[in-house]
This record gives C-alpha cells, sequence and structure tokens, in this order.
C-alpha cells in the first residue's frame, strides 16, 4: 500500500528498467493519475497506445499482483483530492447514450464496494462492538457528507445505548463537549474523503487527551485511521460527483445490530418503552 508519495517515487525509480512500452504506461498514468483511477486497464491500454497485457505487466513491475490492486490503490489516493467538480469531469460518458447503462453500473459499483466488507477483520469488528457496549459515553462525529452517516448511526445506536450523542459540524460546543469528556468516553467518528481538515484537528486534540477513539473510513489512507484504535474500512468508490454511503450505511447498521446482541436484554427494555411512546403518541399510520 503506497501513498501518493511514494506511489510516484516508485514509478520514477523503476521507469529507467522498464520497456519502452511500459515506459508509456508510466508516462500515461503520472500525467494523468486522477483519470487513470477510474479507467479500466483496457482504456489505459488504448490511451497509452499499448495493450491491455502491457498495463498488467507494468502494475506487476510496479509491485502489485496485478491490475485491480493497483488501481485500488491509486483509487485511495486520489480519493481525497477530488471535488465534486472534478468527479463530475471524470465521469466515463461513454455508457452507451443510456441513463439506465449508466444506473446498472453504478450499482454494480455499489455492489463491489459493498464486497468489499468481507475483507474486514472478524477480530477488529468484536473489539469495535466491545468497546461500544463497554463505554459509559459514546460521542458520534462527523461532518459535511460524514454527518449523514452519524444521524443514522445517532438514530440506531441511541435507541438501544444510553450515554449516546453526536456532533455533525466542529464548532465552540463541539470543543466544550471534547473540555468535559467523562471518564470511560469514547469518541465514534466517521470520515469519508474529502477528509475534512476541522474533524481531523478535532481527532488529534481528542488523542492528546488519551480520549479512545474508533472510526470508520473509506481508505486505509485515510488521516481517520492513524488517528484512531480501530478503524473499519468502507469503500466508497464509485463514478459519480455525489459519492456513495451504500457499504458504511451497511456497516453501521452492523455494528449496531451488533451492539444490541451484546447488550439483548437493556436493548429490548429500551425499545418496548419507545414503543409504548410511539403507541401512546400515535407516531405511525
Amino acid at each position: 500500500m503506497f501513498n501518493k508519495k511514494d506511489f510516484f517515487d516508485n514509478i520514477q525509480e523503476k521507469i529507467s528498467i522498464l520497456s519502452f512500452s511500459k515506459r508509456k504506461v508510466a508516462n500515461y498514468v503520472v500525467n494523468n493519475y486522477q483519470k487513470t483511477a477510474f479507467m479500466t486497464a483496457k482504456k489505459i491500454a488504448e490511451k497509452s497506445g499499448t495493450s491491455e497485457s502491457t498495463v498488467n505487466r507494468f502494475s506487476k513491475d510496479m509491485g502489485y499482483p496485478g491490475f485491480p490492486p493497483f488501481s485500488t490503490n491509486l483509487k485511495n489516493i486520489v480519493h481525497a483530492e477530488l471535488s465534486g467538480t472534478d468527479r463530475l469531469k471524470l465521469i466515463n460518458s461513454d455508457w452507451g447514450k443510456s441513463k439506465i447503462d449508466y444506473l446498472n453500473y453504478l450499482i454494480e459499483d455499489e455492489i463491489r464496494n459493498l464486497s468489499k466488507l468481507f475483507l474486514i477483520d472478524k477480530k477488529d469488528f468484536d473489539l469495535f462492538i466491545s468497546m461500544i457496549v463497554e463505554a459509559n459515553n459514546v460521542l458520534l462525529v462527523g461532518s459535511r457528507c460524514s454527518s449523514v452517516i452519524v444521524h443514522y448511526l445517532y438514530y440506531g445506536l441511541g435507541k438501544i445505548k444510553g450515554g449516546v450523542y453526536h456532533i455533525d459540524h466542529i464548532d465552540s460546543i463541539a470543543y466544550d463537549y471534547l473540555e468535559l469528556l467523562e471518564d470511560n468516553t469514547l469518541i465514534f467518528a466517521i470520515g469519508l474523503g474529502r477528509y475534512p481538515k476541522e474533524v481531523i484537528e478535532y481527532l488529534e486534540l481528542a488523542k492528546a487527551k488519551n480520549t479512545k477513539i474508533i472510526s470508520i473510513t473509506d481508505s486505509p489512507l485515510s488521516p481517520f485511521v492513524k488517528n484512531s484504535e480501530i478503524s473499519l474500512i468502507a469503500p466508497v468508490e464509485i463514478e459519480s460527483y455525489l459519492g456513495t454511503i451504500s457499504a458504511p450505511s451497511c456497516l453501521v447498521a452492523a455494528i449496531v445490530s451488533g451492539v444490541s446482541l451484546m447488550t439483548k436484554s437493556t436493548s429490548i427494555k429500551r425499545l418496548n418503552k419507545l414503543e409504548e411512546i410511539a403507541r401512546k403518541k400515535n407516531y405511525y399510520v
């Protein structure tokens, strides 16, 4: 797994020993790395004037088992850099001029993202849930697009566990929370690229205070990883300016379910009380 600097340094170090055709691939990747991240091996070969097999061999020469890991690493690198405008410009418009083709492509992309949740280490997942259960208080943190997941998480976790709070933007009140944190408070952060600087700074300050932090983020290269005791990765790779939240949402649902199963009797009592209120207030049709 290379970060951006290592990725380009690696190409630069090896380019002199590559064949002419592989150097063409290397030059195209370096000069168009954001576009390349969202291309197939076939498309890169087309653009660089080489063959698909050359692109695959180039990926292996760069230290990857093949093109898919090379492409995934490059996606992780560029993901945090891309604005909505960048994403929209990079979207491949060659879907047979059909909107349904594009819809099907995005659905297939989402299925790939969801399937990568199978790669989450079971021990990490179980420890993640245990830390939530054992904490006296849980502070959920995330801003911008991640705030959607924070609200979903707050809605689910707050029903089955006491002492759950949430912050969906960083302001003076958020820092007040940090100063007044009680013992055995766990920060649960959500961080999807582009990563808000204000949240990273908030987590760094919390970490300096020896506060336990766990997170869901979208890449092993995410700055949320280094600020967390455990990070679970939920990829959001999709060729759309809006990005995606299917995999993170699925992971959140699994975590909340895991917590409810570990605290089943308490969870049932809390849910029964909430259902009684709902009946009395006639909340639902």
